[in-house]
């Protein structure tokens, strides 16, 4: 666990990204924001392998009165929708499947300008 700026934060990187290690984390009280950065579906909030999720309708409750910021695909539909429904006050994320670049921002660059009107 660490801080920053006053906010309590637990990284769950790499293999790390597990349901277990998921469930035992958002047990602090501290944790007040759910943020995730990985593959999604209706479903869930996949785990490190793609082995299963690390949050889906049956753990719902464990962000009940928190905020969830997610960058992966089709989370924010029906996922998010029954966690708001169940008491998690916002849920970001998307409905539909997206693409964004981690690397190569030379190429990006060069992409965007050419598109830019």
């Amino acid at each position: 666990m660490a801080a920053l700026r006053g906010c309590v934060f637990i990284q769950l990187l790499g293999g790390e990204a597990t349901r277990i290690k998921y469930m035992e984390a958002v047990k602090d009280p501290q944790i007040r924001t759910v943020v995730f950065y990985d593959h999604g579906s209706s479903q869930g909030l996949v785990e490190d392998g793609g082995a299963g999720y690390i949050l889906d309708e049956s753990n719902l409750d464990t962000v009940k009165g928190k905020e969830v910021y997610t960058m992966c695909c089709l989370t924010a539909g029906d996922l998010g929708a029954k966690a708001y429904r169940r008491g998690t006050p916002i849920w970001w994320g998307y409905i539909r499947e997206f693409s964004f670049m981690a690397h190569g921002l030379d190429i990006y660059c060069f992409i965007r300008d050419f598109v830019s009107v």
